[in-house]
């Protein structure tokens, strides 16, 4: 397992570390499945109190995160994906609980560039940020019209 973990692109910093897997791990006992260091909430939190913090304030609670099922979208040791997250696609990743199509015809995807940053593709993460916003929805600004004119500037007011 160790060789695999190390041959992807990125690792869990905390694997790299002076403290190793004890980082997140007890090395005799633990209530936990794994031998975690607490729920895996707290584990996760231990170091990542920001995206905790900003789930707590978010009028919209992503699920996966309110129940600390961070293991739902990210990999605990290692991934060729950034932030760890367990498939290649944003939106393949999402739509494994999130029909989008029901709720937006928005097009996504490998061919759509954003017009903020040429080298990066519309995604579900370029109007929603799924650990939490002040906004409902997880939207980065306080309306849906203020948030899409970002891109789609002719519309602005």
């Amino acid at each position: 397992m160790l060789n695999e973990t190390l041959s992807k692109k990125r690792v869990h910093w905390p694997l790299l570390s002076k403290r190793g897997c004890l980082s997140c791990h007890t090395p005799h006992a633990s209530t936990a499945k794994g031998l975690i260091r607490g729920s895996l909430s707290d584990a996760c939190a231990a170091c990542h109190k920001d995206s905790v913090a900003r789930q707590k304030r978010s009028p919209t609670k992503h699920e996966p995160v309110d129940k600390g099922q961070c293991m739902s979208c990210h990999v605990p040791h290692a991934s060729d994906q950034v932030f760890l997250l367990a498939q290649p696609s944003v939106i393949d990743l999402c739509g494994k609980c999130h029909d989008w199509l029901k709720h937006s015809s928005h097009p996504l995807g490998d061919k759509i560039v954003d017009p903020r940053n040429k080298n990066i593709t519309v995604d579900c993460l370029s109007c929603h940020r799924s650990h939490g916003t002040e906004y409902k929805h997880f939207i980065y600004f306080a309306t849906t019209s203020e948030m899409c004119t970002q891109c789609h500037i002719k519309f602005k007011r």
